[in-house]
């Protein structure tokens, strides 16, 4: 969805996280895991284009699933390589998801 890509302030991208939270926690509360994968992909599937703090959010919004979505293991490796190119630190960033 385009509401995740080409987001440049830190202001935009906590506006989408909100989205996101509320996307993500309606498809917990019915436990639509297919969803839950389909917002994973959406939101990690293109890592280039989408804010760190959305990549991020998303993996932690559903870590507690994980073991559920087919998505999770390949949306982190997509994060993981995506803040290497961007000169962050995956390991400190995404302790406790890997």
């Amino acid at each position: 969805m385009k509401e995740f890509h080409s987001i440049k302030t830190n202001q935009d991208a906590r506006k989408a996280f909100s989205v996101l939270f509320q996307r993500v926690r309606s498809a917990a509360e019915t436990q639509d895991f297919t969803q839950m994968d389909q917002i994973i992909e959406e939101v990690t599937g293109d890592a280039e284009g989408v804010h760190s703090i959305l990549l991020v959010g998303a993996l932690r919004l559903t870590a507690i699933h994980r073991s559920r979505l087919a998505s999770w293991r390949e949306a982190v490796e997509r994060v993981a390589a995506a803040l290497v190119e961007r000169g962050e630190q995956p390991e400190e960033i995404l302790r406790g998801l890997q």
